[in-house]
């Protein structure tokens, strides 16, 4: 996998692609943020820009018309797989903050941040100084999923990752 594009609509979705990439031997990861849901699906269906997406289902807000085009070819606990035109698009269920601390509540672990919105607000700056701490969080969710046997947002996003790049 050599330079697999992942277009992602805000900066917490880079941390997860880069955490992917450097600690889920999922090493050929390009994130590219693009910075909206609508730019993503542009991204994946229209420009073919990058290899994949990932957005937030967000169900009560209104999506990009591609989007609500593409079947559903795969549905997990925390990510589903959509398919447009042999181009993928991964939607994470609600959005990924709340998918994440849901994962984290359904595993018994606890997380250091505390809400979706306190995450969300100190996950957007491009520089946060809490990615690192974000990354070490998604290293716990993924090791007490594997280690308990229970699919979680990480580990279900890179297996299908792997299978769309392989």
């Amino acid at each position: 996998m050599s330079g697999f594009r992942v277009a992602v609509e805000c900066y917490a979705d880079v941390t997860l692609v880069e955490f992917l990439r450097d600690e889920c031997d999922l090493r050929g990861l390009v994130p590219r943020h693009v910075n909206s849901q609508g730019e993503v699906v542009k991204a994946i269906f229209q420009t073919a820009t990058a290899e994949v997406g990932i957005v937030d289902e967000d169900p009560n807000k209104p999506h990009h018309r591609l989007r609500d085009q593409a079947r559903l070819v795969w549905s997990g606990v925390d990510v589903e797989l959509r398919e447009l035109d042999r181009r993928h698009l991964l939607v994470v269920k609600t959005d990924l903050e709340t998918c994440f601390l849901r994962a984290m509540n359904r595993l018994n672990e606890t997380s250091w941040f505390e809400s979706r919105t306190r995450m969300h607000r100190i996950l957007q700056p491009r520089m946060s100084r809490e990615r690192d701490r974000f990354k070490k969080e998604l290293a716990r969710l993924r090791d007490a999923g594997k280690q308990r046997g229970i699919p979680e947002l990480v580990s279900e996003i890179a297996e299908q990752l792997r299978k769309l790049a392989s």
